[in-house]
């Protein structure tokens, strides 16, 4: 008997990856599978055929996971991504993850997805803050974690008498790099110009390659979306938590920390929803000294492993989750932290 068989379509950002390593953290018995690759991560969730059926909500077939499926006690979807293997779900208990820009793009069906997955889901993950509004079953709000035993810090400086300011979108267009340009742009023309120096480059590149970009800077911007389309956005993604795990400062927007602060605490992050912001939080950081440049890279490092390594990931996951799930169980990471004091 499999515990958990997680299924997904494209695994965006090494998601189901990491999240079904957290499962295997928590001593569960876990398959998992995908359709396509996303980007060249190195370690990755196995690839099997999947027939597309429809958009929104994403579904998907793929009735060679018939057996598994039929022999696993959870049927756990990521990216908001129904695989249909051929059983029926409502004799399983099931477990919907949903992230943030695909949710946001559906708009007016928005409603008829949570229709459609309120029928049959048991649990509902969110990534995003903003998507706990929406009425899904059992919702609760758990950001993905990042692999802080492997993406090890690089708090040195490469310019002692000046800080280096990166950005390196996965796509332009969704994380604002022609604001983030702009802002940059000016910034370098005024007085604070010979203070700083800024790298950006747009090219998609394998992701160990975007790891050895950002370790080059101390400060990353991530993303300045406060709209995708029509709707109020303005969230962060994994990519953040990877700057921060490298050591790196890390600026981004976001809406809804006071939301991220019930679950996890403050954050180091530095928070600049518009243009205006951004350039404030820029010209702080640039007249820090060397000293507080250090002790905020020291302190953004330890709040990613303190709030979304893999294991406080999936201690999050079970206290919110998988313990109403496996009543019975007691993962052995669940023990070590009840005997800490």
């Amino acid at each position: 008997m499999i515990d958990v068989l997680m299924l997904t379509a494209k695994d965006l950002s090494n998601m189901a990856w990491r999240f079904s390593n957290c499962l295997k953290l928590l001593d569960l018995n876990v398959q998992v599978f995908k359709q396509n690759k996303h980007m060249n991560y190195g370690d990755e969730v196995p690839t099997l055929p999947m027939k597309f059926l429809k958009k929104t909500p994403l579904v998907f077939t793929c009735f060679n996971l018939r057996k598994l499926a039929r022999n696993s006690k959870v049927l756990h979807f990521t990216s908001g991504t129904f695989i249909d293997t051929g059983v029926n779900v409502k004799n399983k208990i099931v477990v919907l993850q949903y992230g943030g820009r695909p949710f946001v793009g559906f708009r007016n069906k928005r409603k008829a997805c949570i229709r459609f997955f309120n029928t049959f889901v048991n649990y509902t993950i969110v990534h995003h803050p903003f998507m706990l509004q929406h009425g899904a079953n059992n919702c609760c709000f758990i950001k993905p974690p990042v692999e802080t035993d492997k993406l090890l810090p690089v708090f040195e400086r490469q310019d002692l008498k000046k800080i280096i300011i990166g950005h390196f979108p996965s796509y332009d267009v969704r994380k604002g790099t022609k604001v983030i340009m702009k802002v940059l742009e000016n910034l370098k023309a005024s007085k604070f110009g010979n203070q700083f120096e800024y790298i950006i480059e747009t090219e998609r590149v394998p992701w160990h390659q975007q790891l050895e970009r950002i370790k080059k800077c101390d400060v990353i911007i991530e993303c300045l979306t406060p709209v995708v389309g029509d709707d109020k956005f303005g969230e962060w993604s994994t990519a953040t938590l990877e700057s921060a795990a490298l050591g790196k400062i890390t600026v981004t927007n976001s809406f809804h920390e006071d939301i991220y602060e019930k679950t996890y605490g403050p954050s180091e992050i530095c928070i600049a929803n518009d243009p205006t912001q951004l350039r404030k939080v820029l010209v702080q950081l640039i007249n820090m000294t060397p000293e507080q440049i250090q002790d905020k890279k020291i302190k953004t490092r330890e709040w990613v492993v303190r709030c979304h390594s893999m294991e406080a990931t999936a201690i999050l996951l079970w206290e919110k989750v998988y313990k109403h799930i496996f009543p019975d169980r007691r993962p052995k990471l669940i023990y070590e932290k009840e005997k800490q004091p």
